[in-house]
C-alpha cells in the first residue's frame, strides 16, 4: 500500500525549523485574525447544510451549483474526466449530476470551496496546509467507509465531518505561522495529551481554534461538535456524539496509516471511539474487523487519488 501523495510533502515540512526572534502572536492575536480569514461562499454553506438534511432533492443540489460558475465548470469537467469513463460527454449540470451523484458531487463542491477560501500566498504555508487538508480528505474518505462497513447510516454528514475536523490546524498556521510550525510537526503521530500541550504552549488548542472559526461562518452545529470534539468525543451532544466518535476513530486509523505506511498490525481497540462504535456489533463482525480495515485503507486511498486528480488539490 503507498502513501507517496503524502512522503514528500510530509517529509519537507517536518525538516527543522529555524528559530526566529520574534515574538509568537498572542492568543488575542489569533483570536483577531481569526474574524479577518475570507468568508466561505455561499455554495459551500448550502452544500454543507443540504449534506445535514438525509432528503434533500436532486433540484435543490443542482441549484446551489448553477449559482457558482466555477463550480458549475469544475462538475463538468468531473464528470467528462477518465474516472467516470464515458464517452459520451455531459453538457449540462443536471446531466453532470446524474454521472457523478448527489452524494459525491456534494463532497466535491465542500472539498474545493473549502481549500479555496483558505489559499495562502506564503508557499511554505501553502505546502502544509496542502498537507494537512491531503489527510483530511483521506480522512474523510475512511470515515465514508467505515460508515457503510459499520452501518451506522450517515448520508454524507460523516465525509464533510472528517474533512473539516482539523481545520483548527490550518487556522493556526494562517494565524501564527511561525509558532504553528513549532507546535504541529505534521508528523501524524499524536500522543494523547496533544490538546494539552497545545494548551500549555499558546493558551488554546487546535480543537477551539477551530471551533471559532465554524462558529464564525455559521457552519452546522454538529460539524461544529466534531471539530470541538473528535478528540474527546465523549463531550459532544449525545446526539452528536455517534458522527464524532466516527470522525475520531477515522482521524486514529489514518494517522496510524500515515505514520507507519501500513495497517496490517493497527489495533482498533487501542481507540476507544472503535469500541463504543463495535459495541452492537457481532462477536464474528469484531473479529473480522482488522481485515475490514484494510480494505478500508485500500479503498480511501484509492479514492483519495482520484479525487486529488480531478479537483486540482
Amino acid at each position: 500500500m503507498s502513501f507517496g501523495i503524502f512522503k514528500r510533502a510530509v517529509k519537507e515540512a517536518a525538516s527543522p525549523v529555524k528559530q526566529v526572534a520574534e515574538t509568537p502572536a498572542t492568543l488575542s492575536d489569533m483570536m483577531k485574525a481569526i474574524k479577518q480569514l475570507p468568508s466561505l461562499s455561499e455554495t459551500v454553506i448550502r452544500a454543507m447544510a443540504l449534506a445535514n438534511d438525509e432528503n434533500y432533492r436532486f433540484k435543490e443540489l443542482v441549484d446551489v451549483m448553477k449559482r457558482d460558475g466555477a463550480m458549475t465548470s469544475l462538475m463538468l469537467k468531473v464528470a467528462n474526466s477518465v474516472v467516470y469513463g464515458s464517452t459520451k460527454p455531459v453538457e449540462t449540470v443536471d446531466q453532470a449530476v446524474i454521472r457523478i451523484g448527489m452524494i459525491q458531487c456534494n463532497r466535491l463542491i465542500t472539498t474545493v470551496g473549502m481549500k479555496g477560501a483558505l489559499k495562502p500566498k506564503n508557499p511554505d504555508v501553502a505546502n502544509r496546509i496542502n498537507i494537512l487538508w491531503r489527510h483530511s480528505l483521506l480522512t474523510g474518505f475512511v470515515a465514508t467507509h467505515l460508515n457503510a462497513k459499520l452501518g451506522l447510516g450517515f448520508t454524507g454528514q460523516e465525509y464533510t465531518g472528517a474533512l473539516l475536523h482539523d481545520i483548527g490546524r490550518i487556522v493556526f498556521l494562517l494565524t501564527n505561522e511561525k509558532m504553528a510550525k513549532r507546535v504541529d510537526p505534521l508528523t501524524f503521530r499524536e500522543s494523547p495529551d496533544i490538546l494539552a500541550r497545545e494548551r500549555e504552549m499558546i493558551g488554546t488548542d487546535h480543537c477551539e481554534l477551530g471551533m471559532e472559526y465554524s462558529l464564525r461562518q455559521n457552519l452546522p452545529a454538529n460539524l461544529t461538535q466534531v471539530i470541538r470534539y473528535h478528540h474527546i468525543p465523549l463531550g459532544a451532544d449525545i446526539n452528536n456524539r455517534t458522527l464524532t466518535d466516527l470522525v475520531c476513530a477515522a482521524d486514529h486509523l489514518t494517522n496510524y496509516a500515515l505514520s507507519e505506511r501500513r495497517v496490517s498490525d493497527y489495533d482498533f481497540k487501542s481507540n476507544p471511539s472503535f469500541k463504543r462504535l463495535l459495541e452492537k456489533q457481532s462477536p464474528d463482525f469484531v473479529e473480522a474487523f482488522p481485515n475490514c480495515i484494510v480494505r478500508v485503507i485500500k479503498a480511501a486511498t484509492k479514492e483519495t487519488r482520484e479525487a486529488l486528480r480531478v479537483s486540482d488539490f
